[in-house]
């Protein structure tokens, strides 16, 4: 691990917490939680635990964890596949243009119908995404999604997966607006990244 994190001592790393951990607070003796915060979504971190005693004598380091942490939030998409919120990419967490190399999803709007769909459709090279609702296995023929408000989504592609709640769905002429909340599993990171 040394060569792959300049700096990383697996033997001796800086400790995320200065102060003492309070110890259990939630009641259950069989599970601790701590939150971390300020970390970035979608990047790989290792985290391992010691204890230090009443006089300042360390235990040894824990089992290592590899963890990327999730991203979630809301977001509001726009059939206006110009715009700033004519798609979104679910690995940085940004509304960007539905042409936009870095987009997961769009939102497209006919009179009689509203959904979600893959870049792909609208140009060579853009993400593949395909989708799905719970329970309901992927298949690439799943690269567009028909929704209405209060529908649960789920999408696939290379940088990872996604469940999606349609909050809301607003229309204003021939522009449709979609209020988005989701959840983002990136995908684990390929030997040697």
């Amino acid at each position: 691990m040394k060569d792959r994190f300049s700096g990383w001592d697996k033997d001796r790393p800086a400790p995320h917490n200065r102060d003492p951990y309070p110890g259990d607070t939630d009641g259950d003796p069989s599970r601790e939680s701590y939150e971390i915060a300020d970390l970035e979504n979608g990047r790989t971190y290792f985290v391992l635990v010691r204890t230090v005693g009443p006089g300042g004598a360390e235990s040894g380091p824990s089992n290592e964890v590899q963890f990327v942490p999730i991203s979630r939030g809301t977001f509001l998409i726009s059939s206006d596949h110009s715009a700033d919120n004519g798609g979104f990419a679910f690995d940085s967490g940004l509304s960007v243009s539905a042409r936009d190399v870095r987009c997961d999803i769009y939102l497209y709007a006919k009179e009689d119908e509203i959904g979600l769909s893959s870049p792909s459709r609208l140009a060579a090279g853009l993400r593949q995404t395909w989708f799905g609702k719970p329970g309901i296995v992927y298949f690439k023929e799943m690269d567009t999604i028909r929704i209405q408000q209060g529908d649960r989504i789920t999408t696939s592609n290379k940088y990872g997966s996604s469940e999606l709640f349609i909050k809301e769905i607003n229309r204003s002429g021939s522009l449709v607006e979609a209020t988005i909340e989701y959840v983002f599993y990136p995908a684990p990171p390929k030997a040697g990244e």
